[in-house]
């Protein structure tokens, strides 16, 4: 969001000016059967499918409007842009029909996508204990993981009990080691047992996320730089040939967030063959547009695709091609693929050449790989009919409706929590219009706190009418603001050179600093992220591609000597903010 910020891992939860949320990369020894885990940890049609379906008027009939198939391309070597009703096809033949109706899929959808849980653990009384999941939070998980299983045509998974317990383990060490998770955790990791070692070998792992099911929707995304290209979470958690699941979540007091999703074990797997093993993200069929949406995920990164392949298939001369329907002909998206970056994982990546594709349909050529050439067709379609565009202050998406995401705004039903509310941030939506879910400046607990306007002065929501020297901006990169938004907690804006804060204050954070209670962490230790929470004359900060976040001090650009000037305390580098300046944590 701004110079400064944090950037972790696979996946991103950004709340205020830092990132909150790791996935695993991949780790140098690899695993016993298919690694799922170890391979790595993101228009203006209505709702899709236009002149595909439907009846042609009988030659007497009235009020019909002709139906016009899809014209098949010359170049179209699996024949799928022909076959109207089909979702796969190869060499001009309908391999496997379209089978679901938007119906539903879109009942599903909205049937599995919600948690119910209220709470996450009891809280363990020794150390190393994890706690006791409350039940209903790994049901919730466990739904949501089957219904993107659903999605895909694989079969769900059951909960494992004996899988539960080591993946517990697993999260237990995760959530001390975090953010720098691995797979492979040292033996001198806080809370090391063998059981956790084995599982972190065997699981997905998603660290920073607040409960597990928005680490199942982590790990689908799959995104981060040592996750790009690669995708291995999201392979493993739709692998059709599993059948259960172990589960694993722990929170302790010190330490963040982890969650494990043990998806193997060392008995090996016996893959698929032929196009029949073949699954996609987005898959086949009928699908909800939401599934690729903004509104499913809070991600700075583009969302990327996946086709993978039978167990050893070759990849390396694949290609694809995607194309839209409009009408009955047939249009490019403009896209970039290439084989998973990774020797255990077989397939395509697949990127869009476009920051946001519409509900509609959409078919898949696949050629050049050791399966053969093959089309699939997608038919993305709204399950919540909600205006595509929207703004955070005007909140024009319609009753009932907030708009959310200065950065990537999308329409969503509200829950409705109103301003100050505490609010858990499990659910993009969960506060009333021109809301959002913000963890407070010192404490970190989580209120709904408004948008603001960081420019229009005169406005009545701007930044100084709303919350006066409390709002932090929202950076679209990392120059270009995009909005603001209240930051609850924060007291008055102050100068770090020269802080006027009340008894027990002093300035922290940044663009703007404002008065906070005065901390203990000292300068160069690891510190919260939130802020408010280092020594006087220091802040928390991290930088672009690192896990970690620091108390650095506050410097003086201006001076060229002094024990305060930048030039004296961080020579090499640091972050300019004008008035004043803030070291760069050097790891």
């Amino acid at each position: 969001m701004v110079v400064g910020r944090l950037a972790v891992g696979c996946t991103a939860l950004a709340l205020l000016t830092a990132t909150v949320a790791a996935c695993s990369g991949p780790d140098p020894a690899p695993q016993s059967g298919m690694t799922a885990g170890s391979a790595g940890a993101a228009g203006v049609a209505g709702s899709g499918g236009s002149g595909v379906g439907g009846n042609a008027a009988g030659a007497g009939g009235s009020g019909g409007v002709l139906h016009v198939p899809p014209m098949r391309l010359a170049d179209d070597p699996t024949g799928i842009t022909g076959l109207e009703d089909c979702a796969l096809a190869a060499n001009g033949v309908c391999v496997k029909a379209l089978e679901r109706s938007k119906a539903e899929v879109c009942q599903r959808w909205q049937a599995d996508r919600p948690q119910l849980a209220t709470s996450l653990q009891t809280q363990p009384t020794v150390e190393c204990e994890p706690g006791v999941s409350v039940p209903a939070s790994l049901e919730d998980a466990l739904r949501r993981l089957n219904l993107y299983r659903w999605l895909g045509g694989a079969p769900p998974l059951a909960l494992d009990a004996e899988w539960n317990e080591y993946a517990r383990a697993c999260a237990m060490i995760q959530s001390k080691i975090g953010p720098d998770i691995s797979h492979y955790p040292e033996m001198s990791a806080p809370c090391f047992n063998e059981k956790g070692y084995a599982a972190s070998g065997q699981s997905q792992l998603a660290f920073g996320m607040p409960n597990p099911s928005t680490a199942i929707d982590a790990l689908i995304y799959d995104s981060g730089d040592n996750n790009f290209h690669i995708l291995g979470h999201r392979q493993g958690m739709l692998m059709p040939w599993t059948s259960k699941v172990g589960l694993g979540f722990a929170l302790p007091e010190v330490g963040g967030p982890a969650t494990c999703v043990r998806t193997f074990d060392d008995n090996p797997l016996t893959y698929g063959d032929g196009l029949a093993a073949v699954y996609t993200f987005p898959a086949p069929g009928y699908q909800p547009w939401e599934v690729i949406a903004d509104s499913t995920y809070r991600e700075s990164s583009p969302l990327e695709w996946s086709i993978t392949l039978p167990y050893e298939a070759d990849a390396t001369n694949g290609k694809v091609r995607l194309l839209r329907l409009t009408g009955s002909t047939w249009e490019d998206v403009p896209v970039t693929a290439g084989p998973f970056l990774h020797e255990q994982l077989f397939g395509l990546w697949v990127n869009l050449g476009v920051g946001r594709l519409p509900p509609g349909t959409y078919s898949m050529i696949v050629t050049g790989t050791s399966v053969g050439d093959f089309g699939y067709q997608m038919r993305l379609e709204q399950c919540t009919e909600v205006p595509l565009a929207c703004d955070v202050l005007s909140q024009n998406c319609g009753a009932g409706l907030g708009c959310y995401d200065a950065n990537k705004p999308y329409c969503r039903k509200s829950l409705g929590l109103p301003d100050g509310a505490p609010c858990t941030g499990w659910d993009n939506a969960e506060c009333a219009p021109g809301l959002d879910c913000v963890p407070a400046y010192v404490t970190g607990v989580a209120t709904c706190t408004p948008y603001c306007d960081p420019m229009n002065l005169a406005s009545a929501k701007s930044c100084d009418a709303l919350c006066p020297g409390a709002a932090f901006k929202i950076y679209a990169d990392a120059t270009t603001v995009s909005g603001a938004q209240c930051m609850p907690g924060a007291g008055s804006e102050c100068n770090p050179l020269a802080p006027l804060c009340a008894a027990g204050q002093t300035c922290q954070g940044f663009d703007p600093p404002a008065c906070a209670s005065v901390g203990t962490t000292a300068i160069g230790q690891e510190c919260d992220l939130l802020g408010g929470k280092c020594v006087a004359g220091a802040t928390c900060v991290g930088v672009e591609g690192s896990a970690k976040v620091f108390c650095q001090p506050y410097c003086d650009p201006l001076a060229l000597t002094g024990a305060n000037a930048c030039a004296t305390l961080c020579p090499l580098t640091f972050f300019d903010f004008d008035s004043y300046g803030i070291c760069v944590p050097l790891e």
